[in-house]
C-alpha cells in the first residue's frame, strides 16, 4: 500500500528537498550537484514555510509560503505568497498538488494571512483553488537615444547612484511609503528582505528633491556593453521624479542599447515624453501576471469601499470556514464593514468575491467565468460598493 506524508521542512532541508523539486522544475536539467553551504542563507528563511509530499517516503511534491504584507484597498494585511509549486514526474496528475493546497490554506489561516498571491504557470489550473488573475504587467522597452527632448525640460533635484546594500535602508524606507499608497503591493519581511542588501547585486538609483528626500528610484543590472539595462522596479512620487529617473536613462546613450522597465499595469508610458518610441507588452517571458485570493472573509473589515451595503452567500470549497452568508456595507469612514449573517440578495464564489476585492472586476463578467449570476441591481450596488482598482504586486517569489 502506498504511504502518503505531507510535512513541513525547515534550515537545510528547504535546499535539498523542497528547492530541490522546484530546480527540477523551472531550471535547466540535470543541474551539476550542489555543493553550496547554505547554512549562511537560513536566517533569511526563517519565516518561509515548505512543505514537501513525500510517496513511500521518497519527495515527490513541493510548495513554499512566504510571508508578506499587502496593500487591499489601503490596509496593510499579512498575506503568504505560494511559491515552488512543483511535482516529479512520476507523481503527476494523482492529486498531490490539490492535497499539498488544503495543508497550505490550513497553515496560513493558522499563521492569521488575510489573502494570498502566487505567479501561476497556468492561470486555469489556480482559478480551482480560488485565485483570480490580476491585470497584466507591464515592460516597457525604449532607447535611451529617444529620451533627448529631456534636455530641454527644465529639472530640479538630483540623482543618486549606488550599489543596492549601501541605499538598502533608505531604499526599504521609501517602498514602505510608497506601499502606503498602492494598491496590491506587497513587501517581504524584513528578515526575507535583507538577503537582497547581502546579494548585493543590482544598482539602485535614487531620485531626490531640492531638500534631499528621496521622491523616486529604480533598481537596476546591465546586461553588458551595448546591451540592455533591465530595471525590476521603477517608482516614483511625481511626473518631476520620473522626469529625474529618465534623465538618468538617458546618460546611457552611449553604454546600452535598450533599457527595459518593469512597471505597474496602471503605468501610460506610452505618454511620458515625445518620441520616445517605447514597445509596451505584457508580462515576461518566464514570469506571468499574478493571482490572488481571499483567505478570511471577515478579516476584509477596514479596506477601503465606495458605498452601498448587501448580504452575499459566499462559497469556499478549498476554505470551509469562508463559506456562509455575510453582510458587506461602506461604513461612514469610507472602509468596509463585514458582518456574518443576512438575508443574501446573491451567491458568489470565492473567486467573485476575491475579483471585486483584488480588481473590481466588473460583476456582469461572472456568469461567463462561473463566480455566481449577480442580477441588474446586485451587479450596480457591486459596483458601487468595490470600484475598479488595478493591483500592482511588486515583489516576485
Amino acid at each position: 500500500m502506498t504511504s502518503i506524508e505531507t510535512r513541513q521542512v525547515e534550515g537545510l532541508e528547504y535546499y535539498t528537498l523542497a528547492r530541490k523539486i522546484a530546480g527540477y522544475a523551472f531550471r535547466p536539467s540535470p543541474q551539476p550537484p550542489d555543493t553550496t553551504d547554505h547554512t549562511e542563507d537560513l536566517p533569511y528563511l526563517e519565516k518561509v514555510r515548505a512543505f514537501v509530499v513525500f510517496v513511500d517516503g521518497e519527495p515527490q511534491a513541493t510548495a513554499t509560503l512566504f510571508p508578506f504584507i499587502e496593500n487591499i484597498r489601503g490596509k496593510l494585511v499579512p498575506m503568504s505568497g505560494i511559491g515552488g509549486v512543483a511535482t516529479m514526474p512520476a507523481a503527476r496528475r494523482k492529486g498531490h498538488i490539490r492535497s499539498l493546497f488544503d495543508t497550505l490554506f490550513a497553515n496560513m489561516r493558522d499563521h492569521g494571512e488575510v489573502v494570498s498571491t502566487l505567479y501561476p504557470f497556468r492561470e486555469s489550473f489556480y482559478q480551482r483553488f480560488g485565485y483570480i488573475p490580476f491585470q497584466q504587467t507591464k515592460y516597457v522597452t525604449f532607447s535611451p537615444a529617444n529620451l533627448s527632448s529631456i534636455a530641454r525640460i527644465e529639472k530640479s533635484g538630483s540623482i543618486q547612484q549606488m550599489m543596492i546594500a549601501d541605499g538598502f535602508e533608505e531604499w526599504n524606507a521609501y517602498l514602505e511609503r510608497y506601499q502606503s499608497r498602492t494598491h496590491g503591493f506587497a513587501r517581504y519581511d524584513r528578515s526575507a528582505a535583507l538577503r537582497e542588501k547581502k546579494n548585493n547585486r543590482e544598482w539602485l538609483v535614487l531620485a531626490r528633491n531640492d531638500a534631499g528626500e528621496v521622491i523616486g528610484g529604480m533598481t537596476f543590472v546591465i546586461t553588458g556593453y551595448l546591451k540592455t539595462m533591465e530595471c525590476e522596479a521603477f517608482y516614483y512620487d511625481s511626473p518631476e521624479a520620473r522626469l529625474l529617473l529618465l534623465d538618468w536613462c538617458a546618460r546611457h546613450v552611449d553604454q546600452v542599447k535598450d533599457i527595459q522597465v518593469r512597471v505597474s499595469p496602471a503605468e501610460t508610458p506610452e505618454l511620458w515624453l515625445p518620441d520616445m518610441y517605447a514597445t509596451i507588452r505584457n508580462n515576461d517571458e518566464y514570469r506571468t501576471s499574478p493571482m490572488g485570493r481571499v483567505m478570511d472573509v471577515t478579516a476584509l473589515n477596514g479596506i477601503a469601499a465606495g458605498s452601498g451595503d448587501i448580504a452575499i452567500e459566499i462559497t469556499d470549497p478549498q476554505c470551509s470556514w469562508n463559506s456562509g452568508t455575510y453582510t458587506f456595507g461602506a461604513g461612514a469612514d469610507g472602509t468596509l464593514t463585514v458582518e456574518p449573517g443576512g438575508t443574501a440578495a446573491t451567491t458568489l464564489t470565492i473567486q467573485g468575491l476575491s475579483a471585486l476585492v483584488y480588481t473590481g472586476q466588473d460583476p456582469a463578467d461572472f456568469r461567463i467565468r462561473g463566480w455566481g449570476d449577480p442580477g441588474t441591481e446586485v451587479q450596480a450596488t457591486l459596483r458601487s460598493l468595490f470600484p475598479p482598482v488595478i493591483p500592482h504586486l511588486h515583489e516576485d517569489f
